[in-house]
């Protein structure tokens, strides 16, 4: 079995948390040997990534290139925002030019790339367009922006339905006893090392505060929310929230982008906007922002508040704990 460090300890409640959210039972009924069979020991990453056989090599291929994605999501009717693509240094004269014709302001991100590295934000003039794709390694893609404010889910679907979804917010601190900004997100960065190592970084934007015309070292009122950062990506420091209620047009929206993959290709995380999952509908008042063909599935285990009806399917999230054993232990 795994050595007793801190690490393996934090990774031995997770193993719990796993097994507990699966089937639904208390996580006092577990001990360490009641889930150590489950979970032979080994090492891996404590993010949990799904592998084969739900994860296919053509599935992988299809969304890890954000602008083929989002080009055959708008081919299938699907609501995504519009988009230019840098595929070559050479191109970046014309990339802008195209660009001219979206809506600003932008989003530029890496033509591949994933937990909202490299992602640029709120891009508003042609010169701040052409240094960052002049600073692209490997491609870019420039998307519109959704329109703010918004939330940000990600969908699960597993076997071309869903099988949960949460809210993903961008990262802040609380006031609480004459902290400052900074002090206060070291300390929620050491609380989020508790529930998971992989948790533990919050990215602290000093630009975004300053936009705000705050700075690290000011000090929030007792109670007071500050937000830090303008990404909600759970690796950036963002957190993830339970959502109690969808709208019926959501499983349907699911069905037809899982329909775009090899049916091989049993799991996605589709990233998708909208000001209410709950009341609007999926395919005229939201927008899907990204497909993952190897979603992490740490934030479906690690989410906030009550579980949802629609996790109520122990046969899915069985299979969802059997994919995140592979994954940890191989």
């Amino acid at each position: 079995s795994l050595p007793r460090t801190t690490s393996s300890r934090n990774l031995d409640r997770f193993r719990r948390m796993l097994v507990c959210r699966a089937i639904g039972c208390d996580a006092s009924d577990f001990c360490h040997e009641h889930v150590e069979p489950l979970f032979p020991g080994g090492s891996g990453s404590e993010e949990i990534l799904v592998d084969p056989p739900l994860v296919t090599e053509q599935g992988r291929t299809i969304a890890d290139d954000k602008a083929r994605m989002s080009a055959l999501l708008a081919e299938a009717g699907l609501r995504t925002p519009r988009f230019v693509a840098l595929r070559g240094a050479g191109d970046i004269d014309t990339t802008v030019e195209a660009a001219a014709a979206l809506r600003w302001p932008l989003v530029v991100k890496p033509l591949r790339g994933r937990q909202g590295l490299g992602v640029t934000l709120n891009v508003t003039s042609a010169a701040e367009l052409r240094a960052l794709l002049r600073a692209a390694d490997g491609g870019a893609i420039v998307e519109e922006q959704i329109p703010q404010p918004i939330a940000e889910y990600r969908v699960l679907v597993v076997g071309g339905k869903v099988a949960d979804v949460v809210e993903r917010r961008a990262a802040e601190v609380v006031g609480r006893g004459g902290r400052t900004i900074a002090q206060l997100v070291a300390a929620a960065a050491e609380a989020r090392r508790g529930r998971l190592e992989a948790l533990a970084t919050i990215a602290l934007d000093e630009a975004f505060l300053a936009a705000r015309g705050l700075r690290p070292d000011d000090v929030p009122a007792d109670g007071e929310r500050v937000r830090v950062g303008k990404l909600n990506n759970l690796h950036r420091g963002g957190d993830v929230y339970q959502v109690p209620e969808l709208h019926p047009s959501v499983s349907a929206m699911a069905a037809r982008v899982a329909a775009l993959f090899p049916p091989r290709q049993r799991i996605l995380g589709i990233d998708f906007a909208s000001d209410d999952i709950a009341a609007r509908d999926a395919a005229t008042d939201g927008w899907i922002i990204e497909v993952n063909a190897n979603p992490g599935l740490t934030m479906h285990f690690t989410a906030r508040g009550p579980a949802c009806a629609f996790r109520a399917d122990h046969a899915v999230l069985l299979e969802k704990l059997a994919t995140a054993k592979r994954a940890l232990f191989g």
